[in-house]
């Protein structure tokens, strides 16, 4: 079977479609294995939907994956699943014992690590710094497009550096104001795992979310 595209705007019944080709194309074949790829958070769902449209209310042969669970699986399969992963529970704790021992020399994030969320956040930090290759020296170029673009970048250097670069202290104090402004952000499901799918839509989403932070709308 070629590479099929099914493309439409939100509602339009991209999902109800599928879901129908997938029960009528497993109820044909029993003999064959299905198996549907969605994101995480919607594994469950996309489960209780397939089950539904089923007319015998069971799916034997059509199976619901994430991506993190599929590439288990081809692991599993293929041998490459012998060496142990730490979990992101795993992670948390890694970082929160290193955290724990140098706490006096974390000038910057020491006096944030007992916030509730916070070594989360690092540990999302670290992971993305480290999937796409930043680099300390990727930071300062950052620093300087900013400063190109009329921007005032309010970042410490380390106290290592050679050459210190100069910052606002008392806009760096007012940092914590722009994190907690990201965490009650990230308390809505639709901002933390970005379900709109066009920027606009999610756009729209976070100045909701702002305008019921600001009236005080939990």
């Amino acid at each position: 079977m070629s590479l099929q595209f099914i493309m439409g705007p939100s509602g339009s019944g991209k999902s109800h479609y599928l879901y129908q080709w997938v029960t009528k194309e497993s109820l044909e074949h029993p003999d064959k294995k299905y198996i549907v790829l969605v994101p995480e958070q919607f594994t469950m769902q996309t489960q209780k939907d397939l089950v539904m449209a089923n007319p015998h209310k069971g799916i034997m042969n059509v199976e619901v994956l994430s991506f993190n669970r599929l590439a288990q699986r081809v692991f599993e399969e293929t041998g490459e699943n012998r060496r142990t992963i730490l979990n992101e529970v795993g992670k948390n704790f890694v970082i929160r014992k290193i955290a724990n021992e140098q706490e006096g020399n974390l000038k910057v994030i020491g006096g944030n690590l007992r916030k509730i969320g916070y070594v989360s956040e690092v540990k999302s930090v670290i992971s993305e710094f480290t999937q796409y290759d930043i680099q300390p020296e990727m930071l300062d170029e950052i620093i300087e497009k900013a400063k190109e673009g009329g921007m005032t970048p309010v970042i410490p250097p380390r106290s290592s550096r050679l050459t210190p670069r100069d910052y606002d202290c008392y806009l760096y104090k007012l940092r914590h104001l722009v994190e907690n402004a990201f965490l009650k952000l990230k308390q809505w499901r639709g901002i933390a795992t970005r379900y709109a799918k066009r920027s606009d839509s999610f756009l729209a989403a976070v100045q909701i979310r702002c305008i019921a932070i600001w009236a005080k709308i939990y």
